[in-house]
């Protein structure tokens, strides 16, 4: 083969593996900008130092939830930890001991996003599962240049982290999520970072569903924890226990999900029943409540139906456990 058709030969192969390579480029740089946002933030990993935390928030909007609250929790380790949350009569306490969680509420009803302070407030998983990396891009997110990667389409949308790629912080996450069987996109904007113990740590974060304002939170106190006390972490009277996972919990799928009996003589209602529930380490739901009623007649038979839901479990480190979870149950006319 002579000079000339060597180089031809050699120019082909370039062309031909020069996407793959991109490809791969692409990938790696979104897994480590996003596990270096885990690294830069995580004030609860396991070699972190203990601390007191207290954030006020405001839950935004027209709706009946909306209010202002306060937010503290007590960090000793990744099995020993206690929170509060509370607005206005709602009050949720957490405590969590090594693999178990014990929450207890004080009304049926958790106002809006109250109950979600503690996940918001983790910047431990920035996101759970597979990282499969779609595109990479520069935008401008409040004045600070950010790398912002993309995911790919997950059946209801496109994920989007936006990362200071100087300093590593998280600037901006949208996740597409369903709501009432609309797509909606819920995105949260963290700003005003601080050093505490060799992390960085947002005092400010803004929330929102589809543009509209969701949940404003402000950490007002950070400050090192050396000795907190122990009768902070006994499990409280009449709570609920479900997994703490340090690691991070794969999330329970539904398998089963037989539709609702529609009631007689009622017209179609204006929005889902929302159920609030614990998935057991066998998969089955138990501990039901509605935390949105459309009327009684349409909350008894959502109640009836997701009771003979069929999911499987939650895992935590290879072993099944038990979790949280909101559902809605749509009522359709046939």
């Amino acid at each position: 083969m002579n000079l000339l058709a060597r180089l031809i030969l050699a120019i082909a192969f370039t062309v031909l593996l020069s996407p793959v390579s991109v490809a791969e480029n692409k990938q790696e740089e979104g897994e480590n900008l996003i596990r270096r946002v885990e690294q830069v933030s995580n004030i609860r990993s396991a070699d972190a130092h203990p601390f007191h935390l207290k954030a006020s928030f405001a839950l935004l909007g027209n709706s009946a939830a909306a209010g202002e609250g306060t937010y503290i929790e007590i960090w000793a380790s990744q099995g020993r930890w206690r929170r509060e949350t509370v607005l206005a009569a709602f009050h949720r306490t957490e405590v969590g001991r090594e693999k178990t969680r014990w929450t207890v509420d004080s009304t049926e009803e958790v106002p809006g996003k109250a109950g979600q302070l503690g996940a918001l407030l983790q910047l431990r998983d920035v996101r759970q599962g597979p990282i499969k990396v779609a595109a990479i891009r520069d935008q401008t997110v409040e004045g600070v240049q950010a790398r912002c990667v993309e995911l790919k389409d997950n059946g209801i949308g496109k994920e989007t982290l936006c990362i200071d790629a100087q300093s590593g912080v998280l600037l901006l996450k949208k996740t597409p999520t369903l709501w009432m069987g609309k797509k909606l996109e819920y995105s949260c904007q963290y700003g005003q970072y601080q050093e505490f113990a060799d992390r960085m740590y947002p005092r400010h974060i803004q929330c929102g569903e589809d543009g509209h304002p969701a949940i404003d939170v402000r950490v007002v106190e950070l400050f090192g924890e050396p000795s907190p006390d122990s009768a902070l972490f006994v499990p409280p009277i009449d709570a609920k226990e479900l997994a703490n996972c340090p690691g991070g919990v794969q999330a329970p799928k539904a398998l089963q999900t037989p539709d609702p009996e529609y009631p007689k003589n009622e017209p179609q209602p204006i929005s889902p029943v929302a159920i609030w529930l614990v998935v057991g380490v066998n998969g089955k739901p138990r501990d039901l409540k509605v935390v949105r009623s459309v009327g009684k007649a349409f909350d008894d038979r959502a109640l009836a139906a997701v009771s003979q839901w069929v999911f499987k479990p939650a895992m935590c480190e290879g072993d099944p456990v038990a979790v949280e979870v909101n559902v809605e149950v749509a009522f359709r006319k046939w």
